[in-house]
């Protein structure tokens, strides 16, 4: 009996929240007026700043990279890359501080880049990320053309290797089947 009697005292009904929360309106509109107050201006007096990423597929023959990893981005954050594509689109700011704009990362187990562009306007960061990408993407079509050539020579090569070796082959049989014919002709 006195158990039950502590837990209804203890027990605050819908209603006593509703009290409190009547009770206090006027603090509490006071902290959501505030709030709003100082987020919005905040918000708008903060400079936009725009984020692209994109993944990038690093091509691969016969299982092995046409460029590596950390080669692409070497090359992608390489000083003489980076002033590069400053001039190309007349930008107003320093390499290393577009080096810092610029992030690349390694998806483990795969032949996957992730880049990640950071800058205050969209459209910039749009044609600084064709920029990086599409050189890149021509590097590694270019290596591609390269493999592909020597891969090309090499069959090349070889088809002759086999059409000489089956010539020989020939021979040898020419050769044996007249040892054979002399042996036997005796």
């Amino acid at each position: 009996m006195e158990n039950q009697q502590y837990k209804q005292e203890d027990e605050m009904d819908l209603r006593d929240y509703v009290n409190v929360v009547i009770k206090r309106k006027k603090l509490i509109l006071a902290i959501f007026l505030v709030s709003i107050v100082t987020a919005v201006p905040a918000n708008l007096l903060m400079p936009k700043v725009y984020q692209i990423t994109s993944t990038v597929q690093l091509g691969s023959v016969n299982e092995q990279f046409l460029i590596k990893k950390a080669q692409a981005k070497a090359i992608i954050l390489n000083k003489n890359s980076l002033l590069s594509i400053i001039k190309e689109l007349n930008l107003k700011i320093d390499p290393e501080d577009l080096k810092n704009n610029i992030k690349v990362d390694s998806i483990e187990d795969t032949n996957l880049l992730r880049i990640r562009i950071v800058y205050p306007s969209l459209d910039m960061a749009v044609k600084i990320h064709d920029a990086i990408v599409n050189p890149l993407i021509a590097l590694g079509q270019r290596f591609y053309q390269e493999r592909l050539a020597l891969t090309d020579k090499r069959i090349e090569k070889l088809d002759q290797d086999i059409k000489n070796l089956e010539q020989s082959l020939k021979d040898t049989k020419a050769e044996m089947d007249k040892v054979e014919t002399l042996i036997s002709g005796r």
